[in-house]
């Protein structure tokens, strides 16, 4: 009976206040539709971003960075590890026959990339042939750099879909010529599309460059930062990766 005379005492009061009834009842309904429009992109967000984490790296991928610390981030030469060569890596893959491939890597951010009057700040990556397949990421115009442009440090480029977008419109970029500071580079691919990397970087706006190029060209080091090595068996892998620490 209680709840009974609370309930029809409520409905009166809401038919002789009909207008702010009307606002009370518009502002529930906008609260629903905002809380549930925020989990869904939440939702959303979340599932891209473990997909791009699933997309760059899985269980036969290790990661080696030279002397720890952050992967990320703008890279200071004067505070990172310079011991971490390829050749370090070629002794890897004959020790342990269970690597199958790696990619040595450097970075640059910041770096001015031009065309003719546009330009953009992007970061630069070098990376070997072998980073169409470890990172699961290959081009949707052109071609990736070869073996062939490794060994002759060539001035060849791939353009994440974003920043050849800003600097070419509708143009066609292949076979076009940049400059990344004062170097010229010919455009031999678009990358496909990949958004945010798990650290929050577009990766769409970033510029891939001949790891060798890289090394003498653009940096004048013979180090590497960091390097993605992928392998068959795991576990096996492991196990000589400490033996190979502790020799």
């Amino acid at each position: 009976m209680q709840k009974g005379r609370i309930i029809r005492s409520g409905f009166r009061t809401m038919g002789r206040h009909k207008i702010r009834t009307f606002f009370m009842m518009i502002g529930i309904v906008v609260g629903i539709t905002t809380l549930t429009v925020i989990f869904s992109l939440g939702k959303s967000t979340e599932k891209k971003i473990m997909d791009n984490i699933k997309r760059m790296f899985s269980a036969n991928n290790i990661l080696i960075n030279a002397g720890g610390g952050r992967m990320m981030g703008k890279p200071n030469l004067d505070n990172i590890v310079k011991t971490l060569t390829i050749e370090d890596l070629e002794v890897l893959q004959r020790e342990i026959a269970a690597i199958e491939m790696y990619d040595p890597m450097l970075m640059m951010d910041g770096r001015e990339v031009i065309y003719r009057d546009k330009m953009y700040n992007a970061r630069i990556l070098g990376h070997s042939p072998a980073a169409e397949i470890i990172w699961n990421r290959t081009v949707i115009e052109g071609r990736y750099f070869s073996d062939d442009d490794i060994q002759r440090t060539s001035r060849v480029a791939l353009l994440g879909i974003k920043i050849a977008e800003e600097l070419f419109g509708e143009l066609d970029p292949i076979n076009k010529q940049i400059r990344i500071g004062n170097i010229p580079f010919m455009v031999i691919g678009i990358l496909e599309e990949v958004g945010s990397d798990p650290h929050g970087m577009n990766k769409d706006y970033e510029v891939i460059i001949p790891i060798s190029t890289m090394m003498k060209r653009m940096m004048n080091v013979d180090f590497i930062m960091l390097a993605k090595i992928q392998v068959g068996d795991i576990k096996k892998c492991r196990r000589r990766l400490i033996k190979f620490e502790q020799f």
